[in-house]
């Protein structure tokens, strides 16, 4: 049996990705006690790597690259 746990956060669509995902981050941490790695697109890449590093301990965020061709 598979147990999949969500939650929803809603932010203003005038707010940057990678500053919209330090308020989702924000919201759920504590929420997910299991949560150890965060898969992000290179929109996140930056200064969010760093702050998941300090504020999410035990957290990996690995940020994905696509290959076209």
């Amino acid at each position: 049996m598979v147990v999949v746990h969500a939650m929803v956060v809603v932010h203003a669509a005038n707010i940057q990705d990678r500053d919209g995902a330090k308020l989702v981050l924000e919201q759920i941490k504590g929420t997910f006690s299991r949560l150890q790695l965060i898969w992000a697109d290179a929109a996140y890449a930056g200064q969010l790597v760093d702050w998941v590093k300090i504020t999410c301990a035990g957290c990996l965020i690995t940020i994905l690259t696509c290959t076209i061709g």
